[in-house]
């Protein structure tokens, strides 16, 4: 990211911080997002907009975060100076103001190692603890086919839109935990805490529920 896009990036997130609660910011941009897509050049009025956004709220079946017209109006016109939104950058502010613990960039570094077995299928489990390092890591390894999991439907939209242009990368809203929540195979596996440990077979396959993967890997947070 430029120094610029940097700058209006920061510009950003200060003006939308100040019009909704913390615990909003992807609910915010993501209908900012949608008004903008549907309308920006249109030469609208401050009403249009206004309504359009409630009509997006109401189209995606989330309730509106910004108090009022004015409120919206400050952030949407801050949000049209930019070229492309941090997705990743609206999950960790979200997760902070909720103190959800992210992965550091130290403890990355060391799951990235794993893909040096060349994996073809990769499973990142609760994937918005690995931001801001998720699009690196999927564009460092664009061979492989990427399965990202959340249970957090406002994470499920920020990852879909940072993921949009990505053909190898799908996102699910799912429960790594749950018995029987995929079927399917993968060759490396992250998540943080470790996943399924407890199961390992004397034939070397892993086993979560009627899961079974004869070629994995699997990392334990330190």
């Amino acid at each position: 990211m430029d120094t610029q896009t940097r700058n209006e990036m920061t510009a950003y997130w200060q003006t939308l911080g100040s019009v909704v609660a913390p615990d909003a910011c992807i609910t915010a941009s993501v209908l900012l997002e949608e008004v903008k897509k549907d309308g920006q050049g249109n030469g609208e009025s401050a009403g249009e907009a206004y309504a359009r956004l409630l009509e997006t709220a109401d189209r995606l079946g989330v309730r509106n975060p910004f108090l009022g017209r004015d409120y919206f109006l400050l952030a949407y016109r801050e949000s049209l100076k930019l070229e492309r939104m941090d997705w990743e950058g609206a999950i960790e502010r979200t997760a902070a103001s909720s103190k959800m613990p992210l992965l550091s960039k130290a403890l990355v570094r060391l799951y990235a190692e794993r893909f040096a077995v060349q994996p073809k299928t990769v499973l990142i489990a609760e994937a918005e603890k690995f931001v801001p390092h998720l699009r690196s890591i999927a564009d460092a390894h664009a061979g492989a086919q990427f399965v990202l999991t959340t249970q957090n439907a406002a994470y499920k939209q920020a990852l879909e839109r940072a993921f949009e242009d990505c053909e190898n990368v799908s996102v699910l809203l799912a429960d790594i935990y749950r018995y029987g929540f995929l079927n399917r195979r993968f060759d490396l596996i992250l998540s943080c805490p470790n996943f399924g440990g407890r199961l390992l077979l004397t034939t070397g396959a892993f086993c979560a529920g009627n899961l079974t993967w004869r070629r994995w890997k699997t990392l334990r947070c330190i």
